[in-house]
């Protein structure tokens, strides 16, 4: 919307509508070809990606109803998606020059001020249809705005009202809204849920010696819509991008709150596991195998060789690893002769498709 002295100037010609379209002599019937210039000073409106066409689809007042002291302005679309979800703003009757409002196509659900088999120059009447307000409380997705919305701007109402005189009047129309101010977008934020990765975690497989990975998300918030404030926390920068209209979320090690020192809680439930320091059910910060050698979960073998004995203890999720220095064992670990009792041993692993194995060697 536009400073005063430009609202001025739009009282004395079509704008918002597109050039020649109102401020016609009465001659016959009322309609909105008669409109005054100086009842709508400015208008626009947003349109969510549901393919509406500039080249194709238009916007246009479609009516103005009075009921008692209300009028009623009625923005129709014909494309498809907004056919049936018309965009309507309210005024009182002494209401004053410039008085600005705005409308969702949420607010009056499934309502049709203005019937559209109205549609004629038959004069100061009109069908008119019931209204109901808000969203659909029962519904169980995040409040959204509605498919489009915007904006209206009214300058003086008195000339407009000496065309409504009394309860139930109407002039009805089709009086196209100037392209410029339609600002069909492509996509954009309404809410926020907030929902992390649930940390990797070990447990025993029922069917298998091996692990698996709990990959199931958690929810720690939704719907989070008004005034959100991004605080960067830990490895994590936070810029906005006005150009773009965006706001960039990146991973910068150092960054934001720094590095942790211990878990990250991801949740209000999110408490070590009983018997284990750490949260994802490890003895500590960091010692919860993820990658081993560069192969990843969630299943990953690993098989001790050449004096090396690898033993699972699933009630402490822990591997425990042996190297025996008094004798050799092979791979099922069978104890062979070794008479080397002082000697150094080198651990190697040696990784192959998904599986690791772990040797000893002599130094």
């Amino acid at each position: 919307m536009a400073i005063p002295g430009w609202l001025d100037s739009n009282k004395n010609r079509c704008f918002p509508f597109v050039t020649d379209t109102i401020g016609w002599p009465i001659a016959g019937p009322v309609t909105l070809r008669n409109l005054p210039y100086e009842t709508i000073c400015d208008f626009g409106v947003n349109i969510r990606n549901v393919g509406f066409d500039p080249q194709e689809h238009k916007v246009w007042l479609a009516g103005i109803v009075r009921t008692n002291n209300t009028l009623w302005f009625e923005f129709r679309s014909d494309c498809p998606q907004l056919s049936n979800q018309p965009l309507i703003f309210t005024r009182n009757i002494s209401d004053t020059a410039y008085t600005a409002s705005y409308a969702d196509s949420d607010d009056y659900i499934g309502s049709i001020i203005i019937s559209s088999d109205s549609y004629s120059a038959s004069g100061n009447s009109a069908s008119t249809g019931s209204a109901s307000s808000g969203s659909d409380s029962t519904s169980t997705n995040c409040y959204q705005i509605g498919t489009w919305w915007g904006y209206l701007v009214t300058g003086e109402l008195d000339n407009l009202i000496a065309l409504l005189p009394n309860n139930g009047d109407a002039i009805v129309g089709k009086i196209e809204i100037e392209p410029a101010l339609i600002d069909a977008q492509s996509g954009w934020v309404d809410n926020i849920d907030l929902v992390n990765d649930i940390r990797t975690t070990f447990t025993a497989a029922p069917e298998c010696n091996g692990v698996e990975t709990d990959i199931t998300s958690l929810l720690s918030a939704r719907c989070l819509s008004g005034i959100i404030v991004f605080r960067p926390g830990y490895n994590c920068t936070i810029r906005a991008d006005t150009a773009k209209n965006s706001v960039i979320i990146s991973g910068v090690v150092g960054a934001g709150e720094g590095e942790p020192c211990g878990d990250v809680p991801l949740g209000p439930n999110d408490d070590p596991k009983p018997g284990f320091a750490g949260r994802d059910g490890g003895l500590g910060c960091g010692q919860v195998l993820r990658i081993f050698n560069g192969i990843e979960g969630p299943q990953i073998g690993l098989t001790g060789q050449n004096r090396v004995i690898v033993t699972p203890l699933p009630s402490e999720n822990t591997l425990k690893i042996t190297i025996p220095g008094t004798s050799r064992f092979d791979c099922r670990g069978n104890s062979l002769s070794f008479s080397q009792d002082n000697s150094q041993l080198g651990l190697y692993l040696v990784t192959e498709n998904n599986g690791a194995y772990l040797m000893a060697e002599d130094i």
